[in-house]
């Protein structure tokens, strides 16, 4: 038995009239003989399955209603049963409109009394499964309609009645992975329902069959993308192990390493205990190799660099491991080869990020492999992505915490104009504007050359511009007079500079705002002291001058 899914057109029997669909769909609307009613489900099938223009002719002339209708009529008769899910699958593979129009006719609902009806019939399950599963994947209307009427708990049912026929379990996680992706009510209810621990049991199984593996990452996948609970329904399921498994035991198929990263970058984002178990499960050597081995597959770049960032977040050792394994050179080789691909500038950053926050070790390892120059062009090419000017700031600032010499190869690449820009072209996102200060701020501290150099990109008149605008962000607040503060300590230049953009004042505001906050109170009275400082310089000189 084929699944739906390996139905080949071509194979169909030929129908070179298709005014004989009308025919066959009048047959099964006047002659409600049990016998008609078998035959005039597969002949619609046999017609759907012949082409996409083939399937929508079914469609036109009404024949999903027609089939949902033979459902009905006959619930207990295992074969009308099994050619009615059959005939629907068929019709809803055709198109997006032909998934519509077995939807509308409440097709979801039929083919669930189906398979409910039905559990120890493997043809019902299977046809079962795959007509839910190609109305669930017709966006996010179909799934939701799918997930209305049960069908995640009927295909988790499935799953489980039936561990050892390898057609209901590709159909079955098929079947999840398109309820899931209709949102985070529908990947809550398939988690809801069992379909995490369902999926990685799947996989267990079935090992040596790369179809299964493929859905069974792509479920696992959509699942995670639900929210938090649904992240750590994954987790708990031992869904890391599972999809690294899948990982290496296929590295030649493009789909399992494309599903299988974004499966892992999903687990990741739960935090940092989830990331920790992609981790410990050999995650991030399954990636990096994922990374290396398909580079023209924007899919695999994107989502492993997303799965790389997600790891990373897990804290400085997962950060380390990342670092270790030849995470930062995947990257950075992702973000040159696809510049023009914007989820993998903005993944790729994010990665940097990350890895960068894991201490000083893992900046050098990042400015070393060319990471500076990739985010800054990053940065330039989209002015105007918010994603990618907030990671790559935030990338930035972490890079430059390695030390002098990391400071020195940002000044080098332009990283302190294309701070200074991300600053004023999105005052109104306060992501870019606490990055942007953050690392605006680690930059000076480089020494009184990388002060000088932010106050000359006008690095001073922007985070006035910021503090002013976020008087209640504490955080903004905070970067923002440690970034004066450390301009202002470039000398008289940066300080003259600090001065004429009003730097004073708004540290002294930002102070008088947020009396409680400790770090606020010692970069606004650093900020006072340079200042002070400077002038009781300049009344000795002047005291110097007139003796």
């Amino acid at each position: 038995m084929a699944t739906i899914e390996d139905c080949d057109p071509a194979c169909a029997q030929p129908v070179p009239d298709l005014s004989a669909t009308a025919s066959v769909v009048a047959g099964l609307l006047s002659h409600l003989d049990v016998v008609t009613q078998r035959d005039g489900c597969v002949k619609l099938r046999l017609i759907a399955q012949g082409s996409v223009t083939c399937a929508q002719a079914v469609a036109d002339a009404g024949g999903a209603a027609a089939v949902v209708a033979a459902l009905q009529a006959y619930p207990d008769v295992v074969g009308v049963q099994e050619d009615g899910c059959y005939a629907l699958a068929s019709i809803a593979k055709g198109s997006a409109v032909c998934t519509r129009a077995v939807a509308d006719a409440g097709g979801a609902a039929v083919v669930v009394a189906a398979v409910r009806r039905h559990p120890g019939e493997v043809g019902v399950q299977s046809y079962g499964c795959a007509a839910l599963a190609g109305i669930a994947l017709g966006g996010a209307a179909c799934a939701q309609a799918v997930a209305v009427a049960g069908g995640a708990a009927v295909a988790v049912a499935a799953l489980q009645a039936h561990l050892g026929d390898v057609v209901v379990q590709r159909s079955g996680c098929l079947v999840l992975k398109g309820i899931a992706k209709g949102g985070a009510e529908c990947a809550q209810a398939v988690a809801d329902a069992g379909g995490a621990a369902a999926v990685v049991a799947v996989l267990q199984a079935h090992s040596g069959h790369v179809g299964v593996q493929v859905n069974g990452c792509g479920a696992l996948f959509s699942i995670a993308q639900g929210g938090a609970a649904c992240v750590q329904a994954v987790a708990d399921a031992g869904g890391a192990a599972a999809v690294v498994a899948a990982l290496r035991r296929y590295p030649g198929d493009v789909d399992v390493q494309s599903y299988g990263c974004g499966a892992l970058a999903g687990i990741a984002q739960g935090g940092a205990a989830c990331a920790q178990a992609v981790a410990d499960a050999g995650g991030v050597a399954a990636v990096v190799a994922a990374l290396w081995r398909y580079p023209g597959e924007v899919g695999v770049q994107s989502y492993g660099c997303a799965a790389l960032a997600g790891i990373a977040e897990g804290g400085a050792a997962c950060a380390q491991a990342v670092a270790d394994a030849g995470g930062v050179a995947a990257v950075v080789a992702a973000l040159w080869r696809y510049p023009g691909e914007v989820g993998v500038q903005s993944y790729g950053c994010t990665a940097l990020w990350r890895i960068a926050l894991g201490g000083a070790a893992c900046a050098q390892v990042l400015a070393d492999a060319g990471g500076v120059a990739a985010v800054v062009a990053a940065l330039r090419r989209y002015p105007g992505e918010v994603s990618v000017q907030s990671y790559g700031c935030a990338a930035l600032s972490g890079i430059v915490e390695g030390g002098a010499a990391c400071a020195q190869v940002l000044a080098d690449a332009g990283g302190v104009a294309a701070v200074v820009a991300a600053l004023w072209r999105h005052p109104g996102d306060v992501g870019v504007q606490e990055f942007g200060c953050t690392a605006l701020w680690r930059i000076a501290l480089g020494g009184a050359a990388y002060a000088q150099a932010v106050a000359d990109a006008g690095g001073a008149a922007a985070v006035v511009a910021t503090l002013r605008r976020y008087p209640g962000d504490v955080d903004v607040q905070r970067f923002g007079c440690a970034a004066l503060s450390g301009i202002a300590q470039g000398g008289a230049a940066c300080v003259k500079a600090v001065a004429e953009a009003g730097g004073q004042a708004a540290a002294s505001a930002a102070a008088l705002a947020h009396p409680i906050d400790g770090s606020i109170r010692k970069y606004t009275k650093r900020l006072a002291d340079v200042y002070a400082s400077l002038s009781s310089a300049a009344d000795a000189a002047m005291e110097a001058l007139l003796l």
